[in-house]
């Protein structure tokens, strides 16, 4: 819990545009399948952003954490 809350902004920057192109490609798809294959994409990419960049930044910070 307290890893995913280190990266709570990553995943609020992230959910837009994954759930926009995820909609644009699967108009006919059912909400639910469209939320099983965008939650997946989204914590993959807010991680990914948390690790290769924010993390990066934080180190620069004197007394800054980095999780």
């Amino acid at each position: 819990v307290v890893a995913l809350s280190l990266w709570t902004i990553d995943l609020y920057v992230w959910h837009l545009p994954v759930l926009e192109v995820v909609d644009k490609n699967t108009s006919g798809w059912h909400p639910l399948a469209r939320m099983a294959v965008s939650l997946p994409i989204v914590i993959a990419a807010a991680w990914a952003s948390y690790r290769l960049i924010e993390r990066r930044f934080m180190r620069r910070r004197p007394g800054a954490t980095t999780g």
